[in-house]
């Protein structure tokens, strides 16, 4: 299973591209994909993680026309702390971790946004951002997917032969 979670505020202009790029995937219907579009992380996110192998956060940050749709991965906090505010990929990791000794793969892809007035629609460059960024998502879900059955069949081959 993975997740798709786009968040900002609807309201902002381009401060809604990740919701929209997630809404683009979820009308994919990808198997086995989960998509969430939200205006803020909360802890309840960490939670609807625990069945999925790898969580793509798609957000924004603050840049000029020509910068480019960002993918890195994301690295947690070291800790949480116990009354820590969730607002970012890697303090909801954290959670996630300190909660379940685990967690899983997750990237984050984030569009750059030109303009956040309030009650604004999407920019022109970050319209076309979107389309590159659910593009990108999309391609990070079938590499994950590819990646899980190699390591289910080198898994089985292993406990096949006893290694």
């Amino acid at each position: 299973m993975a997740m798709v979670i786009g968040y900002g505020s609807n309201i902002r202009g381009d401060r809604a591209a990740g919701r929209a790029v997630a809404d683009a995937v979820a009308l994919r219907e990808a198997p086995g994909v989960w998509t969430y579009s939200v205006e803020h992380l909360t802890r309840a996110h960490a939670e609807a993680m625990a069945d999925v192998g790898v969580v793509v956060f798609v957000g924004t940050y603050d840049a000029d026309e020509d910068d480019p749709v960002r993918v890195t991965t994301v690295v947690d906090v070291p800790s949480p702390g116990a009354t820590h505010y969730v607002n970012s990929p890697e303090s909801l990791l954290a959670l996630f971790r300190a909660r379940h000794g685990r967690r899983p793969e997750a990237w984050s892809v984030l569009i750059p946004a030109v303009q956040s007035d309030l009650h604004a629609s999407l920019s022109p460059s970050t319209e076309g951002k979107v389309l590159e960024a659910t593009d990108r998502v999309l391609d990070l879900l079938h590499a994950a997917r590819e990646d899980a059955g190699r390591r289910g069949v080198k898994q089985r081959v292993c406990e096949l032969l006893g290694i």
